[in-house]
Order: structure tokens, then sequence, then C-alpha cells
């Protein structure tokens, strides 16, 4: 049976790295302090156990609202309790220190450490090794699981993990939409065009408007199909924009070697 595609929603697709070292675990739990908690949503979409710290700017309405199970503290209240593993943290830089994770009285097994412009201090955390730097995030692993998680935090996302970014996911939610509207406006465009063809012209008002009406029906049919076609050039295009970007750099890297 197919597993389903993982739908990524890190801005670098940071979540493609822990899901492929931690998805494996259903009974997970993580801590975010990052504004989005973009990192952490495939997990809690996945059931697992979250907390969301609060900073000096409060968790948004609507992060509090897509993660109605999800508990929120600050650091003036207690964390909870350490009698069960922890297995992510995402924090910003100034959240990844020795006191916070002595706040959070459990070690936990994966450490992402945020930095909003991609600097990031010289310091690592005691008893953690950094396995992965992916500009904004560094991925650092407990010592204690470094043998079983190194591996799979050490390699960037690639097509090999088998996710599809959020964006093109809704991209093609709107393409399917969009073909779906076009079946049902061709459905229509046939009936009413079978209908005005069977109409006698004294009922139709006349073959002159019988024809008027169809003429009307086929422009309007025209327009809706004028409109998916833009759709799909607009889909393709963003959808191919990587491949664009890569065929660029491979031409000016053969440029420069043949130079």
């Amino acid at each position: 049976m197919r597993r389903p595609q993982m739908i990524s929603f890190a801005d670098d697709a940071e979540d493609v790295v822990l899901w492929r070292a931690l998805g494996g675990r259903g009974d997970g739990r993580y801590v975010d302090g990052a504004p989005s908690a973009s990192l952490t949503r495939v997990f809690s979409e996945a059931g697992w156990s979250g907390t969301l710290l609060a900073s000096d700017d409060p968790i948004s309405p609507e992060l509090a609202s897509s993660r109605p199970a999800d508990a929120v503290v600050s650091r003036n209240e207690a964390f909870g309790t350490a009698a069960l593993p922890l297995h992510l943290a995402v924090l910003d830089d100034a959240q990844a220190t020795p006191e916070t994770l002595a706040w959070l009285g459990v070690r936990p097994w994966v450490v992402v450490v945020r930095s909003a412009d991609g600097t990031h201090g010289d310091g690592l955390l005691d008893g953690y090794e950094q396995c992965l730097d992916l500009g904004r995030s560094r991925f650092l692993v407990a010592s204690e699981h470094a043998s079983e998680l190194r591996e799979a935090l050490s390699a960037p996302p690639s097509s090999l993990d088998g996710h599809l970014r959020s964006t093109e996911h809704q991209l093609r939610a709107d393409l399917d939409l969009a073909l779906e509207n076009l079946m049902r406006w061709r459905a229509a465009g046939v009936t009413r065009w079978a209908d005005v063809a069977s109409a006698s012209p004294a009922a139709a008002g006349g073959a002159s408007t019988s024809n008027e009406r169809l003429a009307e029906y086929a422009r309007e049919l025209d327009a809706h199909i004028r409109e998916l076609a833009a759709v799909r050039s607009t889909i393709s295009w963003r959808m191919t924009a990587p491949l664009r970007m890569a065929s660029q750099i491979a031409r000016a890297a053969r440029s420069g070697l043949r130079g």
C-alpha cells in the first residue's frame, strides 16, 4: 500500500528532515517556540502532543485555533511533567540556552535552533552535536540519541523524501477545483444548447433569438475554458520554477568550465 505523501509546511522544508528522523513515532512530544510553529505542524497533524512557548509576542489567534490540542506556556509557568520523553524542541537563538533546557526538565532528543536572519552563535548546547545547518535552522541531536538519529538528520531535504510543499499542494487542489468547475460548466452548456435546439422557434422567441442564445452560451463556455487555461499556465509556471532555476545554474556552471 502506497504511503500518503508528506506535506511540508516549513519555509525551507526543515520538517522533511525532522519527519525523516522522527516521523515513525506515533506518540511523540514536541515543544515549539517559533512564532509560526511551521516546523511542528506535520507532527501536530499526526497526533503528537505539543507545547507552544509564549514569548514576548503572544501566540497568534490563528495559530492557537489551528492547534487546539497544544498547550501554551510561558517561562513564568512550570513546563509540566518530565517523566515522558521530549522528542523535539524548536527554539530560537535566545531560547536555546542551558537555562531553557533546565526549565524543560528533560533533554529533547532533537533541538532545532532557529534564526530569522541565518546568523547563529558559535556555541552549542552541552551534550548535543550539530548534524545539519540549513541556513536559518541548525539541527542538533542529543549525544545519547546520536547513533540512532544522526544519519537521518544530516542530509538536507530532497526528492527522495517524497514530500510535497504546501504551496504546491494548494496549487494542485486549485487545479482540481478548476477542472471540476469546467466539467460542470460544460455539462450545463450542453444542457442549455439541447434545450434551445429542441425548442420551437415560436417558444424560443424565433430562430434568430435561438441562435443568439446559442452564441451567448458558446461565448460563456469559451470564457470558462480560457480561464482554466490561464490557471493551468500559472500553476505550471510556479511548479516548474525550481527546475528552471536549476537549469540556469547548470548552464552557468558549464559556461564557467568552458571559459
